[in-house]
């Protein structure tokens, strides 16, 4: 008997409680479509694999020389790969090079012989713990049309089903309003951009941290022809956006009970309004007229939330009333 999963990295939070649950190990799985099964809980396959490399990818700045571990875009044979994609040879001949090594695209250290780690995507697709993939240069040219926002960084832990983000104000924003009132009018501004570029609720940051310094070459946050320096961002703000993971699943849970135990205790309305704002994680306040799927809410949200009405009120409350 055995569990694996293998759909995309999955949180510490939940690979305990899977654990504890099951009373068993929970293995992870890496794979693809394209390559099969390449290693279990960070070790290579073999079979299916036949051999694998690192090569470096100078313009995200990992490299085999880096220290501790080698770092570098993984390709490898294997015996499940597939041959190409149907009538497409030109795409298929950019998936392989010279040596017939398949470029998986992903970015790994190696740890030891056979043993590596996932660390992000050659191309600067993010994938959320749900399966969605999300295109972050496409999203960061949509989120800086707005007219508050200067520069932003997305952040995504493949653990973790929603986006996070590093915003700089324009002047004229910093100018305009104090620090609270600032995000919130960020937050609204970053909603309305979404609606009309017609984004998905999963590529809309569900938070983000206000930085009043802008990325720049002498910061190190931008590279030589001024495009973010997404390796250097990462390690730059990715320990206080981790916190905010932790921090903003830890106040959800707590407010999810507390609306379970007490929610109908009071006013219908402010319930539902504090249940639909936990459950989709709003960052700012959530109007009593604003539509479910506006805050990002979807089909299989709105069957989450239509359970949780039910658990507070007693009351059915059905997926298609709630989209």
């Amino acid at each position: 008997v055995a569990a694996l999963t293998g759909s995309a990295p999955i949180s510490d939070e939940l690979r305990s409680w899977v654990e504890e649950f099951l009373g068993m190990h929970l293995q992870e799985g890496y794979g693809s479509t394209e390559a099969g099964a390449v290693f279990v809980d960070g070790v290579i396959r073999r079979p299916p694999v036949l051999d694998y490399k690192l090569v470096d990818v100078p313009e995200l700045g990992y490299f085999r020389s880096d220290q501790p571990y080698p770092r570098g875009e993984l390709l490898l044979r294997s015996q499940q790969v597939f041959p190409g994609y149907y009538k497409r040879p030109e795409l298929t001949a950019e998936m392989f090079d010279a040596d017939g090594f398949y470029r998986t695209g992903d970015i790994v250290a190696e740890l030891g012989p056979d043993r590596v780690e996932y660390i992000d995507r050659r191309n600067n697709v993010l994938k959320l713990s749900q399966g969605e993939f999300v295109t972050v240069s496409k999203l960061e040219a949509a989120f800086t049309g707005s007219p508050l926002v200067h520069q932003i960084y997305l952040y995504a832990n493949s653990t973790r089903p929603y986006l996070l983000a590093v915003v700089v104000p324009t002047e004229d924003a910093l100018a305009r309003w104090d620090s609270a009132e600032l995000k919130q009018q960020i937050n609204d501004s970053l909603q309305e951009v979404a609606k009309a570029a017609e984004l998905q609720s999963y590529e809309i940051p569900r938070d983000f941290v206000v930085e009043t310094e802008p990325f720049s070459l002498e910061n190190g946050l931008l590279t030589g022809i001024r495009k973010l320096a997404w390796p250097k961002l990462k390690a730059h703000y990715g320990p206080a956006l981790e916190d905010l993971y932790v921090s903003l699943a830890a106040g959800q849970a707590d407010e999810l009970r507390a609306l379970r135990q007490h929610g109908a205790d009071g006013p219908a309305l402010p319930t539902v309004i504090r249940a639909a704002g936990a459950l989709l994680g709003a960052a700012g306040e959530v109007a009593a007229d604003a539509h479910f799927t506006d805050l990002g809410g979807d089909s299989l949200s709105a069957l989450t939330f239509g359970n949780l009405l039910e658990e507070i009120f007693g009351v059915e409350v059905q997926v298609g009333i709630i989209v």
